[in-house]
């Protein structure tokens, strides 16, 4: 019996097209899976074009089951009427096959189109948004979907459409939930639903994070060579974060599809509300209100410090430093040593900034990691750091001392915090736009900044208006803005550097 039914599944392909049956003419052959083929049609009747899904019949218990989930997917799905899911139209059995009649999309897989390139960020999301309402509209009919790839949303010109409800389930409905029965792909596959666990609509939001992961990167949440390893990596590893494959990845579109993936069922998004809530801000870029750096933390690995960024000290601070020390190294005196112990001139100003960044928290290297770019450290940022260093043992400013030593007049040191401050007032607006900081707050530490020479972040960390994690953020977020004030003077040729590096020798000389 084996080979006749071989034979018949065979000839199905080709025999087919060209004939009539019901009141469908079968016109080509549109793509084949594993069990079902479907072909273009024409209905006769409504004279209009149609999607035939076919599955083929074959004498054995396996079938018998296939064919349930077959016209259980057409009830379902015909349940649900919403313009991003493909419409059933009707179901049919033959001798040879049992079909499907559903709305033909003119276009092509999601699956079929990132295969030549990842999508922009916000057609992703675009995307996203129709799909998480579609199954949005399908959970109002307890329907969960439980196989969100893909190769399951078909895309016209301008509209994404779900299909594919083969797998597909009520909620607390056992007919197709067997224990130890895994249903679904793995590489989509949430952890409950690759345990044989109970589901519900989270597992859906899980496999349609994965989805945007792979759309938005061209990369899979996991690889592994076995389907075991890959569940396995599901359930216990972390990823990597998007953006280091997209470096132009916004952290919101990070941390959203962070959160849709979480191991825990109960840290992702607990609706579909909560999504196209965060996916909305993203796209009106406002502040996200569930999903945050924790999210990402907690599923993507933390990517170490590169020690290249913090090594490289410029040749003015060396230049700086070293000059410094000569000078203490020839001053015989009492008095000079005392200096050097109290000034600690004798160790590099830079080991305690170092000793620091040691000390950053992986929740912070995390922060760091999932900005757009990582933030370097010019020449100009570490000699604002030593200068800063310097202030506070000789307990001075140091851009007085330029003025009384007539290096810079008044006027020209108002014209530079003028311009600092406008350029860092960035720092700011982003504050506020993460709902980090009032405008009030803001207005506060820049009238601060006026009277001291310390970085917008350093003051609203001093001032309690922010955490330390949230200035690590805004600072990467805002490298391309960033200024500080000594380079200020140097970008405006207010002092030359020569000048300036003499002028802090003399100044670490003071006496406090």
């Amino acid at each position: 019996m084996k080979p006749i039914h071989q034979n018949k599944e065979s000839t199905l392909s080709t025999s087919i097209v060209g004939t009539t049956f019901d009141d469908y003419t079968v016109k080509k052959l549109l793509g084949k899976g594993n069990m079902a083929e479907v072909y273009l049609a024409h209905q006769n009747s409504l004279q209009r074009d149609v999607a035939l899904k076919i599955l083929r019949r074959t004498n054995n218990l396996e079938s018998d089951d296939s064919i349930g989930r077959f016209l259980r997917e057409a009830r379902l799905a015909a349940s649900i009427q919403h313009p991003n899911i493909v419409n059933i139209y009707s179901i049919g059995n033959k001798e040879a096959f049992c079909y499907i009649a559903m709305e033909y999309v003119c276009g092509y897989p999601l699956e079929d189109i990132i295969e030549k390139g990842p999508l922009e960020e916000e057609d992703t999301w675009l995307i996203a948004l129709q799909v998480a309402d579609a199954l949005k509209c399908a959970l109002v009919k307890d329907i969960i979907h439980r196989d969100i790839k893909p190769a399951n949303i078909l895309m016209t010109e301008n509209q994404a459409k779900v299909t594919d409800f083969g797998l597909s389930k009520r909620k607390n409905d056992q007919e197709l939930t067997q224990a130890g029965l895994i249903l679904g792909t793995p590489s989509y596959m949430s952890i409950e639903q690759a345990t044989g666990g109970d589901v519900d609509h989270r597992s859906d939001i899980y496999s349609l994070g994965a989805t945007l992961y792979k759309t938005i990167t061209g990369r899979l949440l996991f690889t592994a060579n076995s389907v075991i390893d890959v569940l396995y990596k599901h359930r216990y590893e972390k990823t990597v974060d998007p953006i280091e494959y997209v470096p132009s990845l916004s952290y919101k579109s990070s941390f959203i599809i962070a959160k849709m993936i979480q191991k825990d069922p109960n840290e992702r998004y607990q609706s579909y509300d909560e999504l196209l809530c965060d996916v909305h801000c993203l796209l009106d870029e406002k502040p996200l209100i569930y999903a945050n750096e924790k999210c990402a933390h907690n599923i993507y690995f933390d990517k170490p410090i590169e020690r290249k960024v913090f090594s490289k000290t410029s040749r003015l601070t060396q230049r700086i430093v070293g000059n410094v020390q000569n000078i203490i190294k020839r001053d015989e005196t009492s008095e000079s040593s005392k200096m050097q112990a109290t000034l600690g001139i004798h160790k590099n100003p830079l080991s305690e900034t170092h000793k620091r960044r040691r000390e950053v928290t992986s929740e912070q290297t995390a922060i760091r990691r999932r900005t757009k770019t990582t933030r370097k450290i010019s020449a100009s940022n570490l000699l604002q750091k030593n200068i800063e260093f310097l202030e506070q043992k000789v307990k001075k400013s140091f851009s007085e001392h330029l003025v009384k030593r007539g290096i810079i007049t008044s006027g020209q040191l108002k014209s530079a915090l003028e311009i600092y401050l406008t350029v860092n007032s960035k720092f700011g607006e982003l504050a506020v736009s993460e709902g980090w900081l009032l405008p009030d707050q803001v207005e506060k530490i820049l009238k601060v900044q006026k009277r001291i020479k310390k970085s917008f972040g350093q003051l609203a960390i001093q001032m309690g208006f922010l955490r330390k994690e949230q200035v690590l953020e805004i600072l990467s977020r805002q490298d391309k803005h960033h200024i500080d004030f000594y380079e200020v003077l140097l970008r405006e040729k207010i002092i030359k550097r020569e000048v300036l590096e003499q002028e802090l020798i003399v100044f670490s000389k003071s006496r406090p």
